[in-house]
Formats: structure tokens, C-alpha cells, sequence
């Protein structure tokens, strides 16, 4: 089986890709992927400088994701423009990955916030949606992760929802609570 996991910022995606890590499944995490990516010298970061500006790098050459999140967050044609740009490139260095697993016939977990049908949806057998209320959403992202409210309100909105989801779970309760609901599912 490949699964993928999406839901919107600080819904407990990463949370699930460990339970799941447990449970045996090849695990990729589409964030550390686009991470990757942003390091100098690598196709995002090219991407970047040519599209956004040398103002979006680091004096390493790495990709300034906190200035570029700023950008792209409170601007949705820059985000758009984003996504084109690097939907491709994580859905190339994805599938690679996915194929090492495959030969060992392993299940895969995909942890994405977009699972377009383009891109990674196509990719998938099964898609499983994470929910969790908007306040703890928000006290994660201010709290936890130090993003001030307005960006915070902005992130939360980011989400285009994958036509076809096969599985939803409400991630309002403990770790272990959620790891009860994605035993449910398997």
C-alpha cells in the first residue's frame, strides 16, 4: 500500500509519519524532500534565484525558507508560482525514493500537504486527511513554532484538498489516541 497523509499545517501529518514508521512503513516526508531541495547547488535553490531574487538565499547559497515562507504566505500568486516550480521536482525525487522501497516490498507513507493529482496524488493508493481544530492549530504554530499570528492565520488557510480522500481523522486528542485511529484504518 502507499499511503498518503496530508492535512493542513501542525495537524499532526508528522505525528502519523512516525506512528506509521513503527508499524513498519517505508516513511518520506515531502517537507524534508523540499528541504533538500533548498540546499545550494540543488534544483530548488537554482529554481529559487533565478524565479524570486539572490534576496531569498543565504550567503551559503541555501534557500532563506523563513523569508521565502513570508513571501509566499502573504502572497498567492507568489505562492502559486512556488508550487509550479517545485511540485515537479519533489514529485521526481519522490517517486525515485518510492522505487528503492517498492523492490523490498515494503508499504510507503507519503506525508505531503498537497497531494494533487498531478503530482504526488498520482502517486498514492490511498489517502488519509488529518483534521484538528483551528485553535490548536494556531497555538502550535504560535507557541511551538514562533510564527506570529497573522502568518500563523494565513497557513492555516493553505490547504487544497486532494478531489478523493479515502480516510479522515480528527487529531484533537493524545498521541496515543492517534495512533489508535490510524491502526482503525489499516
Amino acid at each position: 500500500m502507499i499511503l498518503g497523509i496530508t492535512g493542513k499545517i501542525a495537524s499532526g501529518k508528522s505525528e502519523a509519519l512516525r506512528i506509521f514508521k513503527k508499524m513498519g512503513f517505508y516513511c518520506i516526508d515531502a517537507d524534508k524532500v523540499v528541504h533538500d531541495l533548498y540546499k545550494s547547488g540543488e534544483a530548488g535553490a537554482i529554481l529559487i534565484r533565478k524565479y524570486f531574487g539572490e534576496q531569498y538565499l543565504l550567503k551559503n547559497g541555501d534557500v532563506d525558507r523563513k523569508k521565502l515562507g513570508n513571501l509566499v504566505f502573504m502572497n498567492k500568486s507568489k505562492l502559486l508560482l512556488l508550487n509550479k516550480l517545485m511540485h515537479p521536482c519533489v514529485h521526481e525525487k519522490i517517486k525515485a525514493m518510492m522505487e528503492k522501497a517498492l523492490i523490498n516490498g515494503k508499504n510507503i507513507a507519503i506525508e505531503a500537504v498537497y497531494l494533487d493529482q498531478d503530482y504526488l496524488g498520482s502517486l498514492v493508493d490511498k489517502i488519509l486527511l488529518i483534521e484538528r481544530s483551528s485553535e490548536k492549530i494556531s497555538a502550535a504554530l504560535i507557541k511551538d513554532r514562533g510564527m506570529s499570528k497573522e502568518v500563523a492565520e494565513k497557513m492555516k488557510s493553505v490547504l487544497n484538498l486532494p478531489k478523493k480522500v479515502d480516510f479522515v481523522i480528527q487529531n484533537d486528542g493524545s498521541f496515543k489516541d492517534l495512533e489508535n485511529e490510524l491502526r482503525k484504518i489499516l
